[in-house]
């Protein structure tokens, strides 16, 4: 673990007791007794291992004890011993997953072999002997596989094979490797999130599930479910399989659904493989928006001028390589690791480019870079003219006094080229000097100005009086990223058994991470950034006795990689220090190039807008400690989890964060009297004088924060095998999930108890820990409290009618990290740092500029020190009561001035930031097996979620929401609150208005800023308040799900997964927190809190249809014309694979745009049901009919567009009208009224629905009887499918029933038909 030295010196920290804990553990203890005197069982625990387990009978159907069961890993040869009980059961766990064979024997009986009995990760596999009197040297040997029945538990989800993922088409994309965790939305019950990583289980929510390696959560609690540490650091070629778990889960796991990644172990013989994986544009089909005539232009210089023309298929290049070996471990003469020691490493490196696009920006001329700006004035006014019609005269700011003074007319300047006349004048009398007109004379231009644009490209035009769009250029983008893993395993006596796994990755971004902007560094706006990450772990099973086994698990994982990079860090001519700035604190403010931004119309394009170099690393300690005893007819497990997360994350890495410059046409704006005058001064001209418009500064005491949890989960389960037939699961685990901590305790909040300083109404800042003595801190690590009741039954039953057909049922509560206990938002900061950094501001106004950075000696007003000539920036201050007052406003400073409006205040809810994410899974269905290998699986699953993440305002309280209840107040909101208008407003409409401090009365008598409105919100002594871990959210799924699996025979695999679904929740956007009075809606209808936006999930996918297979075609070697060379040579060793997805199309969002009278103090805009309109709103044929590259953004498919935000409107078709003159379906809220549509699927609207076939084809070529060479194409998009409106991000298409491209596509899939092409050899 690396930490800044500050954290590292506070490790005491960590270990401040949790109170009460220990008594709740032993509460548990007990509890945990009374479960074991009762028939109480579950999921037998496998720590992500493998398990098998049964009951041996005779032939009369009596159970037989001490009966010897023996299982034998084929790929190791290694024997794991068991002995019945004396109700004749056995479980044989943990065990690694893998083929197997078992043998059972027991005296007086003919002994039984199992052959080809495949062990699954994290599964319990059934397997009940019937054995036969007679002699124990005789032996039934069965051959065939046992029918893929689940017979000893009720866990939904389901496993994929090694090889079966290796052989389905898996094509790189996103210039990125092969991804494994893609494969997890294949199972039912799994389904790929709008925009989000890992899979939604059970239709519950984005980041609640939980992933794990080898049985050991890889919870990273900056963010809860995240795919990457297993994408980012664990190899393809490392996984043995990848197990999803839906619904009917056992008691050791946490999170709503886990994946469960094995990872491969090495065995007797040697095997390994060399790879490599190709793709190329040249490979690629035309996506829709690429294809010739449409869209796809580049920009290029022709004969002087920038001209689209066709662009190609922009180039990319693709290739992976690496290699896997694994076996024993021997050492010539002096160890052999047969049936002990075995290894097992992979090796996977990565490279993408993707050549640059060019794309059209601004630059300076070289005129204006030399001061020069007759190109911004017409000839007739002494310029030069240019081709955009721009006429800016550009005025000296240093005139404003002489102006001034010799003005008839007010405040003004003289434009460069100008003077005062002889005698007062209008806008001082200007008369032409002599200098030429519109340009800085060399004595005013800043040096440092100079400096900081020396490093621009000269633009792609430069002929006179082209001042826009005079710059064409392009990033190139791609990754260089590399993977590796080892894995060992040892077993050094037939008690214990011993695994070491190591894995890691990098993917780092070439040459930046990301850009908006086409300039090269130092202006261009990107990262340098590498995602790293490593993980460690080692498993210790010890057999203490053959019916009672330990299994000790530890992992670690560290995943984010160092620092992410400001480009100009580091690089001493890109310092703004060495531009000749002064006066800037240490670090980054002075250490990077600054952002310059510049303002106003035709202006330059900004340059680099600094990213901010920051840390973000997650590190993951976790700790499994599993007692498995089996005893009579229960399988019983004693098991333990302890977690050690830590995020280390900063805003900025040093003392200060960089800074922005912004130049504004103002300070080379002419004046007319108070005002500025429009169309005049340009805002690269204010930069070459050093006239900063407006800048500010954040300085920090500290820079990397240490947030920590320590969860702790102690859980019981039981197979009980109540007959041979029935087997019941039930469990119990208890999540204990402190809240966030930070290491030094350095975060701030609201706490709504307590008096404010300056205001006297309750609400101020206060700090954890003991900052600045009592009541200034609250004296404890967070003022959330940690919720003790997660307690987690496990209930389940498996009872097979007959060998072919089984019933299944599941209940179980888990839950996730989420708000306060982690997993998102706020694990590294909590609520924020206010009071730990301070911040220095600094605008112009009509007396001139914020300050010049303007070094040139000549210069009337030369200054290189930032915030002006002997300004010098105040340290950050310590804690105190003066700490308190931060971020208030709305009240009179000591001089009865208004006091502005303060900042934003973050809140801490003591009891829903405890709250973990809660959801309740349930499932009831039969698997029965039609055909020998062919089983179907048919169930009814639930989920029930609580606590989850929602809109920031779903509390309309505490997310500082007006309360709907005064939008009776109309108009009056918006006034001033002085003591009039309040009584002619209670007068006017009846409603009382409490009034929180009188200084809000007094503030708003001098300033109109001091509404009606805001002063109705919770806090209103601060601009606004964040509702940071207000997890109030529900969710709700039900659903058909339905399998039918055909297991490999006669050279074919499949597997065919359907769902019927529907999910309901309250977890999207939020138009009001608070209860909606009938008053408030156009229908007259009132809602209890959150209920107006309870409507179909953004998730809600009714039907998701999957199919995919494997088929070894049945010709050459051992199979169809084997005994012919041709058919062997032309015929033999191709495989065929494919993956079909299906599902409905995402459910639309529609939402408008309010008036300044509409939906007031309110969230979401949204607009009414028309109730005049009959109907369909859905036009233009299918989504895309119609469409091409070149009309895609221009037709509509939605009817509806209300072309007016007035209150009240609708539309008839071509204009817009009155409401209830109105055909269409829309029409916009009235005034101070809330839009009562439907938040979700509106006439039950959706985007297109989606399918996509890949499909692969390979052939193996036998090089030797050990050595194999494997060519194969992977094809993703078979049919060159194009899905319209319909990317990760949701629905691209125009939603808002107020904007002109409203219904239209604004998107069209770019995963056109491609190619790839691989060859591997292995043996």
């Amino acid at each position: 673990m690396f930490l800044p030295k500050a954290l590292g010196t506070t490790e005491a920290h960590l270990n401040r007791r949790h109170p009460r804990v220990s008594r709740l553990l032993l509460a548990f203890l007990c509890l945990l007794g009374l479960v074991l005197s009762g028939p109480s069982a579950s999921l037998a625990q496998t720590g992500g291992d493998g398990a098998i387990e049964g009951t041996v009978q005779d032939s009369t159907g009596a159970v037989v004890p001490n009966a010897t069961v023996a299982a034998t890993n084929i790929n190791t040869g290694i024997v794991t011993t068991r002995t019945t009980t004396s109700a004749g059961f056995y479980s044989i766990s943990p065990i690694i997953p893998g083929s197997y064979t078992v043998t059972v024997t027991a005296a007086g009986f003919q002994g039984f072999k199992q052959e080809n009995l495949v062990i699954d990760s994290a599964h319990v596999t059934g397997l009940n002997v019937h054995l036969n009197a007679g002699s124990t040297t005789e032996t039934v040997t069965v051959t065939d596989t046992p029918a893929a029945l689940e017979t000893t538990n009720a866990a939904l989800g389901g496993t994929i094979e090694n090889d079966v993922y290796t052989a389905l088409p898996i094509v790189i994309s996103g210039l990125q490797q092969r991804d494994v965790t893609q494969f997890s939305n294949l199972l039912p019950g799994a389904q790929t999130p709008p925009g989000g990583r890992s899979s939604i289980i059970g239709g519950t929510a984005q980041r609640l599930g939980e992933l794990y390696i080898d049985g050991l959560p890889l919870t990273t609690i900056s963010q809860q479910g995240d795919n990457r540490p297993v994408f980012n650091i664990v190899p393809l070629e490392a996984i043995d399989s990848i197990q999803v778990v839906t619904s009917g889960f056992s008691a050791q796991y946490q999170g709503a659904g886990l994946e469960n990644y094995a990872t491969k172990s090495g065995g007797n013989k040697y095997h390994g493989s060399a790879f490599e994986y190709i793709r190329n544009t040249a490979f690629d089909a035309w996506s829709f928006s690429a294809k010739p005539g449409g869209f796809n232009v580049v920009k290029q210089v022709v004969n002087g001028v920038v001209t689209s023309v066709p662009g190609p298929k922009t180039p990319e290049h693709q290739n992976e390589f690496g290699f896997t070996i694994g076996g024993p471990v021997k050492i010539p003469k002096l160890f052999n690791g047969h049936d002990k020691l075995f290894f097992f490493a992979t090796y996977d490196k990565f490279h993408s480019t993707q050549d640059a696009n060019p794309t059209v920006s601004t630059l300076p001329t070289i005129l204006m870079r030399n001061g020069d700006f007759r190109e911004l004035i017409p000839a007739t006014a002494g310029g030069l003219g240019n081709t955009s019609g721009a006429n800016y005269p550009i005025y000296d700011p240093t005139t404003q006094a002489a102006c001034t003074a010799n003005s008839t007319t007010g405040a003004c300047r003289y434009q460069y080229g100008y003077g005062p006349g002889g005698a007062k004048g209008a806008a001082g009398a200007p008369v032409a000097n002599g200098a030429a007109i519109n340009v800085i004379p060399a004595s005013e231009i800043s040096p440092i100005a100079q400096y900081l644009e020396k490093f621009l490209p000269a633009p792609s035009i430069d002929s006179a009086g082209v001042i826009q769009n005079n710059y064409v250029a392009g990033i190139p983008s791609g990754y260089q990223n590399w993977l590796y893993s080892g894995r060992v395993d040892y077993t050094p006596n037939d008690r214990n058994r011993l695994s070491f796994l190591l894995t890691g990755g990098n993917r780092h971004a070439i040459p930046y991470t990301a850009t908006t902007t086409n300039f090269p560094v130092p202006y261009l706006v990107s990262t340098l950034s590498t995602v790293a990450g490593h993980y460690a772990a080692m498993e210790d099973s010890y057999t203490i006795t053959p019916n009672l086994v330990n299994q000790f698990k530890f992992g670690f994982m560290n995943f984010g990689g160092p620092p992410i990079r400001n480009p100009t860090n580091g690089i001493t001519q890109y310092e703004i220090q060495t531009a000749g700035v002064t006066g800037l604190p240490a670090g980054q403010a002075s250490e990077n190039f600054p952002g310059v931004i510049f303002g106003g119309s035709n202006a330059q394009g900004t340059w680099a807008t600094p990213s901010t170099g920051n840390t973000s690393v997650s590190e993951t300690y976790t700790l499994v400690d599993n007692l498995q005893w089996v005893k009579g007819k229960h399988a019983m497990t004693f098991g333990f989890q302890y977690q050690w997360l830590e995020n280390n994350a900063s805003t900025a890495d040093t003392g200060s964060l960089p800074i922005n410059l912004n130049f504004s046409t103002n300070d080379t704006g002419n004046l007319t009297g108070s005002n500025f005058v429009s169309g005049t001064g340009y805002s690269y001209a204010s930069y070459i004088l050093g006239a900063v418009g407006s800048t500010s500064v954040t300085q920090q005491s500290f820079s990397v924060l240490g947030g920590r949890f320590h969860p702790i989960s102690p859980y019981f389960q039981d197979d009980w095998k109540v007959t041979p037939k029935l087997t019941l699961n039930l469990g119990l685990r208890w999540d204990y999930f402190p809240t966030y901590n930070e290491v030094l305790d350095r975060w701030s909040f609201l706490n709504p108890n307590i008096t404010n300083p300056i205001t006297g109404n309750m609400g101020a800042l206060q700090f954890a820990g003991d900052h600045g003595g009592a009541g200034v801190s609250c004296g404890c690590r967070s003022p959330v409290n940690s919720w003790k009741k997660n307690f987690g039954p496990r209930i389940g039953f498996a009872y097979a009618v007959d060998d072919k057909t089984v019933f299944r049922g599941a209940y179980a509560i888990l839950y996730s990290h989420g708000g306060g206990t982690g997993g998102a938002g706020g694990a590294g900061t909590g609520t924020g740092q206010a009071g730990f950094n301070s911040t220095a501001s600094f605008t112009d106004n009509t007396a001139g500029p914020a300050f010049y950075l303007n070094n040139n000696a000549a210069f009337s007003q030369a200054n290189a020190n930032f915030g002006g000539p002997g300004y010098t920036l105040p340290a950050v201050s310590g804690i105190t009561t003066a700490s308190q007052a931060l971020n208030v406003g709305y009240y009179l400073n000591g001089t009865g001035g208004f006091a502005g409006t303060g900042s934003g205040i973050a809140y801490a809810d003591p009891y829903l930031g405890g709250r973990a994410p809660e959801s309740a899974f349930f499932n009831f269905g039969m698997q029965r097996e039609f055909f020998k290998n062919i089983t179907m699986t048919a169930n009814y699953v639930g989920t029930q979620s609580h606590f989850l993440a929602g809109a920031a305002n779903i509390r309309g309280l505490q997310s500082g929401q007006l309360d709907p209840r005064y939008l009776a107040l109309g108009s009056y909101l918006a006034k001033p609150a002085t003591a009039a208008n309040i009584a002619a407003a209670q007068t006017a409409t009846g409603v009382t208005i409490p009034i929180p401090y009188a200084a809000y009365t007094a503030a708003a008598g001098v300033s109109t800023t001091a509404t009606i409105a805001h002063m109705l919100t919770w806090m209103p002594q601060y601009a606004g308040t964040t509702d940071t871990w207000g997890t109030v959210a529900n969710s709700n799924y039900n659903a058909f799900q339905l399998t039918v699996d055909k297991r490999f025979s006669h050279g074919l695999t499949m597997t065919v997964n359907y769902t019927y679904s529907r999910n309901i929740d309250d977890a999207g956007t939020a138009r009001s927190g608070w209860a909606i009075p009938a008053s408030a809606t156009s229908d007259g209808r009132a809602w209890a809190p959150d209920r107006i936006d309870r409507s179909l999930s953004l998730n809600n996918l009714p039907q998701a249809l999957t199919v995919f297979g494997v088929y070894k075609l049945p010709f050459g070697k051992g199979g169809i014309g084997s005994d012919s060379f041709l058919v062997r040579a032309l015929a033999g060793g191709w495989q065929f694979s494919e993956i079909y997805q299906y599902s409905s199309g995402l459910p639309l969002a529609i939402v408008g745009t309010c008036n300044s009278t509409e939906n007031v103090g309110q969230g979401t805009c949204m607009p009414d049901f028309n109730p005049s309109f009959h109907g369909d709103v859905r036009t233009g044929g299918g989504w895309g009919q119609g469409a091409t590259a070149a009309n895609l953004a221009t037709k509509s498919y939605l009817t509806g567009y209300v072309p007016s935000t007035t209150s009240s409107a609708g539309t008839n078709g071509t204009a817009s009208v009155t409401c209830s003159a109105s055909n269409g379906p829309f029409c916009n809220s009235r005034d101070y009224s809330i839009g009562n549509l439907t938040r979700i699927a509106p006439y039950g609207l959706r985007g297109q629905n989606p399918y996509r076939l890949a499909a692969s084809l390979s052939r193996t070529f036998d090089l030797s009887d050990r050595f194999k060479f494997i060519f194969r194409a992977d094809c993703q998009n078979v049919t060159n499918h194009t899905t319209f409106g319909n990317n990760a991000q949701n629905q691209q298409v125009g939603l808002n029933v107020n904007s002109s491209n409203f219904g239209t596509l604004n998107f069209a899939s770019t995963d056109s038909r491609a190619f790839q092409f691989s060859g591997r050899i292995s043996f």
